[in-house]
């Protein structure tokens, strides 16, 4: 994607690669060159092979060993010209990707090796039966409307994109996606996105509207999306044909 010629701030295009080995698996992605450190938000793991690792201290949930660990945390602005072409802070960027681990339940049921029940299974998570339907807010991710899950088609196997209500912003929703590692493992990645205002009655006004922003945050994750990609070995390969066969012929 191109941002509006008045707009600056980093794309993902000219963004850094990193790279990090899975058992069965390894994962590139680009990531964005941010051009002041914002310190606690803008690290990279400098782990980066997770072959046989001790999971011990990672952040655990649930009863059934689930747990995940935090590998990118950056954030970055937007800024755009003002009427005394001076540059303002117009959009801000929040990025969090972590490792997820499966239990050991779900490891052996090879969930992941299949597009259809990895993305049924990460849809299903999303769900929670207690969402109330947002009054006057048609593009606000509830229940009833599935939080906008929708696959993100990739070359071996599919990921699932969709939209949270996580409370870290009011303007909009989380973006979220999950990618199947390997069987253990699964990839999550939220993107918080929201324009940035400016208080008092002086203060400079944002120059563009919701719409355009909510338009821009979606366009953004996609292309984010679209540079994560998972080379699979040949062992895995030819778990993940045989699975799709089977599901095919049932």
């Amino acid at each position: 994607m191109i941002l509006p010629e008045s707009i600056s701030g980093p794309e993902f295009k000219d963004g850094d690669i990193v790279s990090f080995t899975f058992e069965d698996a390894e994962l590139t992605m680009r990531l964005p060159i941010i051009p002041d450190d914002p310190g606690e938000h803008n690290t990279v793991s400098s782990q980066t092979d997770f072959r046989n690792v001790d999971t011990t201290n990672w952040s655990h949930y649930g009863d059934e060993g689930n747990c995940s660990k935090k590998i990118i945390v950056q954030s970055w602005n937007y800024t755009d010209y003002d009427g005394s072409h001076n540059r303002l802070f117009v959009a801000l960027s929040f990025l969090k990707i972590c490792i997820l681990k499966n239990s050991q339940a779900e490891t052996d049921s090879l969930l992941n090796l299949n597009s259809k029940t990895f993305t049924a299974h990460y849809t299903q998570s999303l769900h929670d039966p207690d969402d109330d339907e947002p009054e006057n807010r048609p593009d606000w991710p509830t229940l009833s409307n599935n939080y906008f899950a929708k696959t993100v088609k990739k070359e071996v196997l599919d990921g699932l994109q969709a939209q949270l209500d996580s409370g870290s912003c009011d303007e909009f929703p989380t973006l979220m996606a999950f990618f199947p590692l390997n069987k253990q493992f699964s990839l999550q990645i939220a993107f918080d996105f929201g324009s940035y205002h400016y208080f008092g009655e002086s203060a400079p006004k944002n120059p563009y509207s919701y719409e355009f922003w909510r338009a821009l945050g979606l366009e953004l994750f996609d292309d984010l999306l679209s540079y994560v990609h998972i080379e699979y070995s040949p062992e895995a390969r030819a778990i993940i044909k045989e699975l799709a066969e089977k599901q095919t012929a049932l």
